[in-house]
């Protein structure tokens, strides 16, 4: 799984056996949205 990717509700169903460390500009967006749009925009 690739945090940047992901959307918050897939996080949320595979957190329990993932870890996750943030790397960069992560936030919350709407359920739709993958966490990492602010790194992927810049990329």
């Amino acid at each position: 799984m690739h945090l940047e990717t992901s959307s918050w509700p897939e996080i949320e169903d595979e957190a329990p056996t993932t870890a996750l460390v943030p790397v960069g500009s992560t936030e919350q967006r709407g359920p739709h949205a993958p966490v990492g749009t602010d790194t992927i925009i810049a990329r």
